[in-house]
């Protein structure tokens, strides 16, 4: 069962270089530094104001419903916000298959430590 840490490194791995963006795009309290804050992470964008991972959708095989997975892995984003990391990684990658999987198991088992 996958933890937090190894969600926390694939979330790194995809904005590497790229922190300073993401707190200015979406708030200087954005982060992922914690589960904590994680769960409570959100995005304010033009269309309106999402939380990464809704907590109702903890638990109970829902994971691949939250915004956090539609944003990393749906060509079109969240409401066409365009597919995260935008213009994917300083690779130009975006998540596998493989840590898609893992993230959502990861919410589908209650987000463990």
């Amino acid at each position: 069962m996958p933890t937090f840490q190894a969600i926390k490194l694939i979330l790194d791995r995809l904005v590497l270089g790229k922190t300073a963006y993401l707190q200015d795009t979406h708030g200087k309290t954005f982060c992922w530094n914690t589960r904590t804050s994680l769960l409570a992470a959100s995005v304010e964008v033009a269309s309106g104001n999402y939380r990464l991972i809704d907590p109702s959708l903890i638990g109970n095989d829902q994971g691949d419903k939250t915004f956090l997975v539609k944003a990393l892995r749906d060509p079109a984003g969240v409401d066409g916000n365009d597919q995260m990391p935008f213009e994917g990684n300083i690779n130009g990658e975006y998540a596998t298959v493989s840590e898609l999987q893992t993230i959502i198991q990861w919410i589908d088992s209650n987000c463990p430590e």
